[in-house]
């Protein structure tokens, strides 16, 4: 008998409707949960509610009671602040985190209380306040703001060219006004780049030649992102002497270069993808780790990073694997079925290999169905156009664009090395116990355990576990670049490849070991 008859054989008895449909809906249930959990954090505070408590404060000041030049500069401040938020609102800008707000935070507003505070020490030179923060000598970092303008002004400046620095603030006060009232983003980068405030680089003259207007939008976005990738990308990786100077523990040297050094490639590999995401108009999937120093509203959510949570489904598969499998020799004993395959002129060892290429194909079956499921369910939460466009990727010191399902099925057959690893832990309980109920709880135990190890190893010693093919059981963590991978990376030196060739090893020795005792063992019943 031909092993593809036996192969065939396996899937008839195996498969059913029944079973497919229990399965489809535990790998829903599962990928709707993933979808779910690893959401990111899109808390976007609205320009409403940041002006509340603003609003407030200035219903409970009446001007003509505010005395002291502190109490009148506050007043000025708070009401500029409302005015200009309120003018935002009107103009239907809702998030804080919208450029235009900083711009009225970080320039507008320290101008107009600049000039303000010059009207106050020509107007009101013997004020208590003017004339005190006028005749400090001593440090004044720990003094409240306007006394330090005043400070900055008398010392600084003369009458002349204090009523020069007036015009000069007027004059940015009306551009930046200008900008509010137009609302385009590349000419806000224009008018900071003339005044030094942001860098001109490839990036923003992208931006500026594209004209993107809208300072929310993904491109916008992806220039922050850029940006806060700077500082590690251009990371200088300390000498050994430098780090012992600096920790006084040598020790730990090799891990602190591992860390730094993966950190800053990874920095400046994302800067390329970004750069080209920009300049294609492609939305990227990229993940950052906590070190990246990413705010969540320099973020956008992208359908693809959803689908990317299908390495996390592994784990299912797996569980389901101990369940279904777990029979797949012993359940032959058991029925006593096993007497009948063994007088058909088969040899053993194609009984046996049959049986484990159709635990390995089926592992690849529910895993592709998982695939789609997830693929569906990320659609509907966040639309499918994104899986229209390709994958960026940085191959050969260039950014590539590549079809996204072929790359992530390539991933798939990758990470299913350590997944056909533990399909030959399953193989071997069974084959070796001919104990259904003892195979699928030990290797159902052994598999909850894989989920737990990544959360196990914030607080323990993992240095022996990564040279199992547990750790690699869920390959989730190492491509969605999580927090816990990225500490882990800390502690001890390891990586795919390390598992992928752990678990081939395993896969050859655990198969050899059930031949040889399925091969010598007396069929009695």
């Amino acid at each position: 008998m031909k092993i593809w008859n036996l192969l065939k054989s396996e899937f008839v008895k195996n498969y059913s409707i029944k079973r497919f449909v229990v399965i489809t809906i535990i790998l829903t249930i599962a990928s709707i949960l993933l979808i779910n959990v690893n959401k990111p954090y899109s808390y976007n505070m609205t320009i409403n509610e940041s002006l509340m408590s603003w609003r407030n404060s200035l219903k409970e000041k009446v001007p003509e009671e505010l005395i002291g030049f502190e109490e009148r500069y506050s007043y000025e401040y708070t009401k500029n602040y409302v005015d200009y938020m309120t003018s935002l609102e009107k103009k239907g800008v809702n998030s804080y985190y919208d450029y235009r707000v900083s711009l009225i935070q970080e320039d507008l507003l320290p101008l107009i209380l600049e000039n303000y505070a010059i009207k106050e020490l020509n107007q009101n030179p013997n004020d208590s306040y003017i004339a005190l923060a006028c005749t400090s000598n001593q440090k004044i970092e720990q003094e409240s703001e306007s006394f330090q303008i005043i400070n900055k002004l008398c010392n600084e400046y003369e009458e002349e060219s204090r009523k020069t620095l007036y015009e000069e603030n007027n004059s940015k006060i009306n551009n930046y006004q200008k900008l509010l009232d137009t609302g385009k983003y590349y000419e806000y980068l224009e008018y900071q780049i003339k005044n030094g405030k942001v860098k001109q680089d490839e990036f923003t003259n992208l931006l500026i030649e594209k004209k993107v207007s809208d300072g929310n939008s993904f491109l916008t976005k992806n220039y922050e992102q850029y940006k806060n990738l700077e500082e590690n990308a251009n990371l200088k990786i300390k000498t050994e002497e430098e780090y012992k100077k600096q920790t006084n523990n040598i020790e730990n040297y090799k891990e602190y270069q591992r860390y730094y050094s993966k950190l800053k490639k990874e920095a400046s590999t994302n800067r390329m993808i970004l750069l080209y995401s920009t300049k294609h108009n492609i939305k990227h999937d990229l993940t950052y780790n906590y070190e990246d120093n990413m705010f969540h509203y320099q973020l956008y959510q992208n359908t693809k990073q959803s689908v990317n949570q299908v390495f996390h489904l592994s784990i299912v598969v797996a569980l389901i694997l101990c369940v279904t499998s777990g029979k797949i020799v012993s359940g032959e004993h058991n029925k006593g079925t096993i007497k009948n395959i063994i007088t058909a002129p088969v040899r053993r060892w194609k009984i046996l290999f049959s049986k484990f290429l159709y635990m390995i194909i089926d592992s690849y079956l529910l895993w592709i169905l998982g695939l789609l499921i997830i693929t569906i369910c990320s659609g509907i939460e966040f639309g499918f156009h994104d899986l229209l466009t390709p994958k960026l990727v940085y191959i050969n010191e260039s950014v590539m664009e590549v079809n996204y399902f072929l790359y992530i099925l390539k991933d798939m057959l990758i990470t299913s090395i350590p997944l056909i690893a533990f399909i030959s832990i399953i193989f071997c309980f069974s084959t070796v116990s001919l104990n259904t109920s003892l195979t699928v709880g030990v290797t159902s135990a052994l598999a909850s355990i894989s989920a737990c190890l990544w959360l196990m190893s914030a607080a323990g010693n993992i240095k022996s576990i990564v040279y199992t093919p547990f750790w690699y059981l869920d390959c989730g963590f190492i491509y969605n670049n999580s927090y816990l991978y990225t500490e882990s990376l800390r502690k001890v030196s390891y990586s795919l490849t390390t598992g992928i060739i752990i678990s081939i090893v395993v896969i050859i020795i655990l198969y050899i070991v059930s031949s040889l005792i399925y091969n010598r063992r007396d069929i009695k019943n």
